[in-house]
C-alpha cells in the first residue's frame, strides 16, 4: 500500500518490539505495549511537535504485554500480559481494577476465581457501554468479567473452557480474542489452529 502520511513517534519510546496497539473510538487516544514490560499513552489533541507520549507505565512488571483493547466508549483500557490477571486503566492511565487469580492448584477450572496461567489476550465486548471484557489464557479457559459495579467482582461471571468444543486436544489455549460488532459475538483464535464464536 503507497504511504500518504507518516510520523515517526518521539520522547520516552518502547526499548523492545510493540506486542500491541489500541485506539480509542474517537481517535484522540492511543496506546502502545511492548514486551519491554512498558505501555504508551499518547494523545494526539494535546500532543506537541516533540509527539511524546503523556504517560509510561508497567503494568505487570517483569512481565512483558501481550494485548491491549479500548472500551467501546474509550472511558478504559484493558491490558494483558505474562501474569494470570488483566488489568483495567482508565483513559489518563490510572489503574482502576485487576481481575483476581486462580488457584493454580485446583484442576477443575470451574471451581477457580480466575486464571491459573498467564493470559495471551484479552478484549472488550463490543455492543456494551459497561466495562465488560473477556481474558483467555494458557489453562484452556476464556473468561468474561464486568468490572461496571463499583464494587469490583471477585470473581468471573462466566467460564468456557476451550477443550469442550469439537475436537480440541486436552490443552488447546486461546492465543487471541476479538469481539465482532455483529451479533456481539467473541471470536477465540486457538493454539490448535481453530476459530470458536463464542
Amino acid at each position: 500500500l503507497p504511504i500518504g502520511r507518516e510520523a515517526v513517534l518521539g520522547g520516552d519510546t518502547h526499548r523492545s518490539s510493540v506486542t500491541s496497539i489500541a485506539l480509542d473510538p474517537s481517535g484522540s487516544r492511543m496506546l502502545t505495549a511492548s514486551s519491554d514490560y512498558s505501555a504508551l499513552m499518547y494523545d494526539f489533541n494535546a500532543m506537541t511537535r516533540e509527539l511524546k507520549s503523556f504517560r509510561r507505565f508497567e503494568p505487570f512488571g517483569p512481565f512483558p504485554i501481550r494485548t491491549v483493547d479500548f472500551s467501546p466508549t474509550g472511558s478504559h483500557v484493558v491490558v494483558a500480559g505474562g501474569a494470570r490477571g488483566a488489568k483495567l486503566y482508565d483513559r489518563d492511565g490510572r489503574e482502576s481494577y485487576t481481575c483476581p487469580t486462580g488457584d493454580m492448584y485446583i484442576r477443575d477450572m470451574n471451581n477457580t476465581v480466575g486464571h491459573v496461567s498467564p493470559l495471551s489476550a484479552a478484549c472488550f465486548l463490543y455492543k456494551s457501554s459497561s466495562l465488560k471484557f473477556a481474558t483467555a489464557a494458557g489453562d484452556g479457559t476464556v473468561r468474561f468479567w464486568d468490572a461496571t459495579a463499583e464494587k469490583a467482582p471477585l470473581k468471573h461471571s462466566k467460564l468456557f473452557k476451550l477443550m469442550t468444543f469439537g475436537r480440541a486436544r486436552a490443552n488447546d489455549s486461546g492465543t487471541t480474542l476479538c469481539a465482532g460488532s455483529s451479533k456481539g459475538l467473541l471470536y477465540v483464535g486457538c493454539a490448535s489452529g481453530k476459530l470458536i464464536l463464542l
